[in-house]
């Protein structure tokens, strides 16, 4: 790995043990159609926290998992390359690998989920999600809030160890005719259950726990 600086005498270098720092986040949004219906995205933040320009040939290897902090078991790690890169583009040459970051500079990775497979190959959300059918309108139901733990972790830079980054996130889910002309719009401000407003249990995968 390089570090760019100006040319000057300088002390006797040491490798640094902190070059980067992670972040995690997460968002759930309501598609404009319903082939994207109900994805949430996962964000993996990684900064340059170092004092120099990090630069290098890199090749990035490395996943996102979102896992249920209720039921465990239920996860899916999803493989992050070049191609998830989503903010800080621009500091990649996915021609040569060189990856340049000048300190606090940033780069972000991002997955999307639909919740219908796992990593066991299983659609989760009977299991993962506690539903309430919504008073106004019979052809929708709505998940409580659901916390999620997501997981990062990469290797980017030569000899540095993989970082790891573990974060949380609150999910909604809304299942059922989410466009139906016979139901008010969905307020994206209520994307998730809540006990006043959503008074009965509903049942679309078969029960809930």
């Amino acid at each position: 790995m390089m570090f760019a600086s100006c040319d000057e005498q300088l002390p006797a270098y040491n490798d640094p043990e902190q070059l980067l720092s992670g972040e995690m986040s997460g968002l759930y949004e309501i598609g404009v159609n319903p082939a994207a219906e109900n994805n949430m995205a996962a964000f993996f933040t990684v900064t340059n926290i170092y004092d120099e320009t990090l630069e290098d040939t890199v090749d990035i290897v490395g996943s996102i998992e979102i896992r249920s902090q209720r039921n465990p078991h239920i996860r899916r790690t999803i493989p992050i390359s070049p191609d998830k890169l989503y903010a800080g583009v621009q500091y990649y040459d996915p021609a040569t690998k060189i990856l340049k970051l000048d300190p606090g500079r940033s780069i972000t990775f991002a997955v999307t989920w639909d919740f219908v497979v796992d990593d066991r190959g299983v659609d989760p959300r009977g299991e993962l999600f506690i539903f309430f059918g919504e008073l106004v309108c019979e052809y929708r139901c709505y998940a409580m809030p659901e916390e999620l733990v997501l997981t990062g972790e990469v290797i980017l830079f030569v000899k540095q160890t993989p970082l790891r980054t573990t974060g949380t996130f609150t999910a909604c889910y809304i299942y059922g005719d989410i466009f139906n002309e016979n139901c008010p719009p969905i307020s994206e401000n209520i994307l998730c259950a809540d006990s006043s407003a959503y008074l009965y249990p509903c049942n679309p995968f078969g029960g809930n726990e």
